[in-house]
């Protein structure tokens, strides 16, 4: 017996969009393209070598600014897990500015759209 609800396909599609901005954004080098996928007041979490990085978004966007465009990147959207207006997505990412990621997201359903709320990233090599 599941303890998970059947995924709703229009609630997936919807996140699979969000998500699509956040990508588009990388792949480009321009926040500008991936900030509508993200709530205001969302986080930005992870290690970069041994520093720990606990932020407000603007500091994804600034550094999204900073890199440029990564033009071969890479990225597949794994895991999408629903619960009612909560979500969990699983994103991999190689060839962001040399560097492979892992990045989880939390959402929210607000209104009738999917933002982002915090996204908690592994960096690779």
């Amino acid at each position: 017996m599941s303890t998970h609800p059947p995924t709703n396909d229009s609630a997936h599609h919807a996140i699979t969009v969000t998500l699509a901005q956040y990508l588009a954004g990388c792949a480009a080098g321009k926040s500008a393209l991936m900030q509508p996928a993200f709530h205001a007041q969302a986080r930005f979490c992870g290690q970069v070598g041994a520093k720990t990085i606990v932020a407000p978004i603007q500091a994804l966007f600034d550094a999204t600014d900073r890199g440029g465009p990564s033009p071969d990147m890479r990225a597949q959207i794994g895991a999408i897990d629903i619960a009612g207006s909560a979500a969990t997505a699983r994103v991999e990412i190689e060839g962001l500015n040399g560097h492979r990621y892992t990045d989880l997201f939390t959402l929210l359903k607000i209104g009738e759209e999917w933002k982002l709320m915090c996204k908690t990233f592994h960096q690779g090599t």
